[in-house]
């Protein structure tokens, strides 16, 4: 990614039931407080086009696709959403909030044999300035989940073992990418309480904002 850029890339990641939806309001809420230029998009269906990819790959029909056929589109879907939104909105200088970017892909399109090439045509190779990572165990997943009305599509029907595999590959992703991008890892589910995350979050966003500041 060799376009410069003012604004911001902030992408909140985390498997069904981490609060993502609670968090993104909440940081809306900042932007505003801010005064903060911002924009609001989703890795998937961020786009009309995204939209209309994301609903082949979670109907029926996309459940019997290959994990190459499912990656390569949502990273067409991925590079329209880059290319007519994140980065024209990051070129004007405003913060863009993102619901799931790299972190998602790297854990639903895993199988896939040509995965880092994927991604890397369908993100441009742009990495976010800051990720939060809602960590979340299956138990308190479900719970939360059984508490909100949603239509399930193939991707939902998950046993423990599918979460917990798609859960050890989100920290995997942490683990491998810590050095080159910065990865707030904060669990949902240990004790503390929907406040605790997110004041960790909006601390972070704010140190980010202090920083390019300066």
């Amino acid at each position: 990614m060799s376009q410069k850029h003012t604004g911001k890339f902030i992408v909140v990641e985390g498997l069904d039931g981490a609060g993502k939806t609670s968090l993104i309001t909440d940081l809306k809420d900042l932007m505003l407080k801010l005064e903060q230029p911002f924009l609001l998009t989703q890795g998937i269906g961020g786009t009309p086009y995204g939209m209309a990819l994301r609903k082949i790959v979670l109907s029926p029909m996309g459940a019997d696709l290959s994990p190459e056929a499912q990656c390569m589109l949502f990273m067409s879907a991925y590079r329209e959403l880059v290319d007519t939104t994140i980065l024209p909105a990051l070129m004007e200088g405003r913060w863009i909030i993102c619901d799931r970017f790299h972190m998602t892909t790297y854990t639903y399109q895993h199988d896939s044999q040509q995965l880092a090439m994927l991604m890397l045509l369908g993100t441009r190779g742009l990495l976010p300035d800051l990720t939060l990572h809602l960590d979340v165990d299956y138990v308190t997943s479900q719970k939360r989940k059984a508490l909100v009305q949603s239509i399930p599509d193939h991707f939902d029907h998950a046993s423990k073992m599918v979460f917990d595999k798609r859960r050890k590959h989100m920290l995997e992703y942490i683990a491998k990418h810590q050095s080159s991008e910065t990865i707030l890892n904060i669990p949902t589910h240990t004790g503390g309480t929907y406040n605790d995350v997110r004041r960790t979050a909006i601390d972070a966003i704010m140190t980010l904002r202090e920083a390019t500041e300066k």
